[in-house]
């Protein structure tokens, strides 16, 4: 009877995912990174256009089998972190997608959102684009304009008053109080 319970014990355990591999409920991320995420998906970088809901079967590297590109899926594809950046303002939202579909086998891209308020309201901006692996975001003790510089898998990073958003240009620049990073230090990824 022991023998038994022991072994049933063991397949039940040997069934049920580890805590780790399960996917998070959405509705367990914070409202900041939600409304991030979204305004980062309103926006035509890149990276918004990647991670569009659904992905037809479409040529995969060269291949032309039909195949789909699995769909981003911020539950499990998702890394991000609040970071006060500057007293008085609101935190930042570092979001780093770990979506094999498009980081392959290096690091995953990434960016920053910073949200600007303004009389008219507040909206978010690109603060800048970055690469890592897994979110290893390390703060800086130095300053750019009051803003904490900051160090990820690619380079150390300082601060500007943002003039454009990457790769989607504001008319008539960027809101005031936006602000944008600029790499100090640069890392080399192998090819």
């Amino acid at each position: 009877m022991i023998r038994l319970a022991r072994i049933s014990v063991c397949i039940v355990a040997m069934t049920i995912q580890p805590a780790s591999a399960q996917r998070l409920p959405w509705f367990g991320v914070d409202p900041l990174v939600a409304d991030a995420l979204g305004a980062l998906r309103e926006t035509d970088h890149w990276i918004a256009t990647a991670i569009k809901p659904f992905h037809p079967p479409t040529v995969i590297e060269g291949r032309d089998d039909g195949a789909a590109i699995p769909s981003f899926d911020p539950t499990q594809h998702l890394r991000y972190r609040l970071v006060d950046m500057r007293p008085g303002t609101p935190r930042a939202v570092f979001l780093l997608l770990a979506w094999h579909s498009i980081s392959g086998n290096g690091p995953s891209p990434g960016v920053i959102m910073q949200q600007v308020v303004t009389a008219a309201g507040r909206r978010w901006h690109i603060a800048c684009e970055f690469r890592d692996y897994g979110l290893s975001l390390t703060l800086l003790d130095r300053r750019s304009h009051g803003w904490r510089h900051f160090r990820v898998a690619s380079g150390e990073y300082g601060w500007r008053p943002a003039t454009f958003t990457p790769d989607a240009p504001l008319p008539g620049g960027a809101p005031e109080g936006a602000m944008e990073c600029v790499p100090l230090v640069l890392t080399e990824f192998p090819p």
